[in-house]
């Protein structure tokens, strides 16, 4: 998790779903060999959609605290920095998409910030459709609508597969930037 999010803070959170869905993150994180799959929240990740400023990442940093103390393994990753991991090495990038695929938690945070290549958005689907298939979570965040987003043909699957199990929790955060409170420019 980016240093950056460290101080986050329940109380700044605008909406109680965030909190809610963060409540059941030990089961939501299960794993099947487990024996106590809980079906219901089996695989049940959270998209957060909303204006910048609005608490998106601070929300995903706070369910990540969340899943630690529950013993959960998670990895944040900044999507526009993930697609450039993702041009690396042959070995390197197959290491790097099973991680993802296999981590208990996995954040995509400011997913549509650029225009991912086709390319990219092979291998972000490649680590969704893993995460699908063995009913583990996601947090996504961006600054588009689920709408926006399948908009573009090329990201239909992704979302489709969020929206059925892997980010299936649409919450979204609202109200003016939170960075603006006094600070910046006059």
């Amino acid at each position: 998790m980016p240093p950056a999010y460290a101080d986050a803070d329940w109380s700044r959170v605008r909406d109680p779903k965030v909190r809610e869905w963060a409540l059941g993150i030990d089961a939501r994180c299960r794993r099947r060999t487990e024996g106590t799959m809980n079906w219901a929240l089996a695989g049940r990740g959270a998209l957060m959609v909303g204006p910048r400023g609005t608490g998106k990442s601070s929300a995903a940093a706070l369910c990540c605290r969340e899943a630690v103390k529950a013993g959960r393994s998670v990895h944040w990753s900044y999507v526009p920095d993930l697609c450039d991991q993702l041009a690396g090495k042959p070995a390197e990038r197959a290491q790097l998409v099973r991680h993802l695929v296999h981590v208990d938690l996995l954040v995509f945070d400011d997913f549509g910030v650029r225009d991912p290549a086709d390319w990219e958005i092979g291998f972000l689907d490649q680590i969704v459709e893993g995460r699908y298939r063995s009913y583990r979570p996601m947090i996504v965040t961006s600054n588009h609508t689920p709408a926006m987003l399948a908009a573009d043909p090329r990201m239909a699957r992704l979302v489709d597969r969020w929206q059925e199990r892997t980010a299936a929790a649409l919450i979204v955060l609202g109200g003016a930037s939170m960075r603006a409170n006094g600070r910046g420019w006059a």
